[in-house]
């Protein structure tokens, strides 16, 4: 966007949206407030969505459904997130794609995830960066960290969750490099559980 633009902040009662951003040296940037649906790159977009793109709209959710989607091609299901509220709130929803229409269903792994913030589909799991940090749910304490799901068993394994003794903050995205290494994200909004300078970028050797 040219210079200078400007988006407000969420002030806790309303949610400013991208296309409210202030471009006052790009008029047509208003058009984006009135769009149903936004490509941003579109030689490569429409080369992949065709001329004549068009979207339907299927399922209604909270605005708690926004993190961490992996499709699994071999069930072709579509594995995403529900982040607290509430807090405490475990089942995740998965999108069974084999069905017309589709369908949307909760469902838990073994042992649950807490609040997935980011993830990937490598080698036939599912990986996690696990968000939500609690001492009991439902009897279980959960903390931040990297976890993977099976979802041919719905088996999930906690593969890390901790920096040398110190709680994550709140693992974020993450990629898995093609040799199985781990590079994740960890945001620092909550500095009492990491030094400053470890809010950052870490690298985990999972495979």
């Amino acid at each position: 966007m040219p210079y200078h633009f400007f988006r407000n902040i969420s002030n806790g009662t309303s949610e400013p949206t991208f296309g409210s951003t202030s471009v006052p040296n790009d008029t047509s940037f208003g058009l984006v407030d009135k769009a149903e649906f936004l490509v941003f790159d579109q030689k490569r977009g429409l080369k992949i969505l065709g001329s004549e793109p068009s979207y339907d709209y299927i399922f209604n959710v909270s605005k708690a459904v926004h993190e961490a989607p992996v499709y699994v091609p071999f069930q072709n299901k579509l594995y995403l997130s529900q982040l607290a509220p509430p807090p405490g709130y475990l089942p995740q929803l998965v999108i069974d794609l084999n069905h017309d229409p589709p369908t949307l269903s909760e469902y838990l792994s073994d042992p649950p995830v807490y609040a997935p913030n980011g993830g990937t589909f490598h080698n036939g799991l599912i990986y996690w960066g696990a968000s939500g940090g609690n001492n009991s749910i439902d009897g279980m304490e959960q903390r931040v960290g990297l976890r993977t799901l099976d979802p041919a068993t719905n088996k999930s394994t906690t593969i890390l969750n901790n920096y040398f003794g110190y709680y994550f903050n709140t693992v974020d995205d993450l990629f898995v490099h093609p040799n199985g290494d781990v590079w994740f994200t960890d945001p620092g909004n909550k500095p009492t559980f990491l030094p400053p300078d470890h809010q950052s970028i870490f690298q985990g050797g999972a495979s």
